[in-house]
């Protein structure tokens, strides 16, 4: 409706399944004409010890923090809240299994401030993630 130019569009999965996952275009004309284009197949795959974080929040965080966390393999999820200047507070250890799962971690530290939550799984995967405690 507005050029006769080819317009290039892009889209970013930013937490896709394991496994195949099928998206496709819905074009809708200023008219309300819509033409549904044919499912296009996207492969997504963990390689090796490669655990994905998807979400995680509430930051600031009151009392308990959500994870939302993808792993290739059945594994064990280890949590570790550092201070700002290196002294673990807390730490957690769990199950993890092959996909998508969530967690709610409860940290027992009362001192509101600025703290590293260290995720790692039994593979020697690690991710560091900033926190703030209300």
């Amino acid at each position: 409706g507005t050029t006769t130019m080819p317009h290039k569009y892009s889209f970013t999965d930013d937490a896709p399944l394991l496994g195949t996952s099928y998206y496709r275009l819905t074009q809708v004309d200023f008219d309300g004409e819509q033409e549904i284009f044919a499912p296009r197949p996207f492969n997504y795959s963990l390689d090796g010890t490669e655990m994905k974080l998807l979400q995680f929040g509430p930051n600031p965080f009151i009392e308990e923090i959500s994870l939302l966390i993808q792993f290739p393999n059945n594994t064990q999820l280890r949590a570790e809240l550092f201070t700002i200047d290196g002294k673990k507070v807390w730490e957690t250890e769990q199950d993890a299994t092959t996909g998508r799962a969530s967690y709610t971690l409860n940290p027992d530290v009362r001192a509101s401030g600025v703290y590293h939550l260290r995720l790692s799984n039994s593979e020697g995967k690690t991710l560091l993630l900033k926190l703030v405690k209300r």
